[in-house]
């Protein structure tokens, strides 16, 4: 979508010509009542609240692609089994790449750096 503003507008002016059109009266004081009413916030629709999102960059690798090498010797196999097994049973998906910043921040905190995780970033 290049024009999600122009889109929102199409989309509503093309409904409310619906509704004037489908439902018309021999009143034009309420049909201009029904008009103004149609095109106000809050009542028929919401104005667009568009939230840009950056396009993360992926790692290239999964969950299961780390290794004890990967993770600097910090995880013995059977932790990083564990920590495998503890991760995929929801917080994040098992066959999606994780993204690079992900996976930076992964290594810095097992490596014993304090992180901050703030909001996701909706994968999967």
């Amino acid at each position: 979508m290049l024009d999600p503003i122009g889109s929102f507008d199409e989309i509503k002016g093309n409904f409310i010509r619906y509704v004037e059109t489908a439902f018309s009266t021999k009143f034009e004081s309420i049909n201009k009542e029904r008009h103004n009413l149609l095109n106000t916030d809050k009542v028929f629709y919401r104005q667009p609240w568009i939230e840009p999102l950056p396009n993360y960059h992926s790692s290239g690798n999964k969950i299961d692609d780390l290794t004890t090498e990967a993770m600097s010797n910090k995880m013995n196999e059977v932790e990083l089994n564990q920590f495998k097994s503890l991760v995929k049973c929801g917080l994040f998906p098992e066959n999606i790449e994780m993204y690079s910043h992900q996976e930076k921040m992964l290594l810095k905190a097992v490596s014993g750096e304090n992180c901050v995780v703030t909001s996701g970033t909706g994968s999967g």
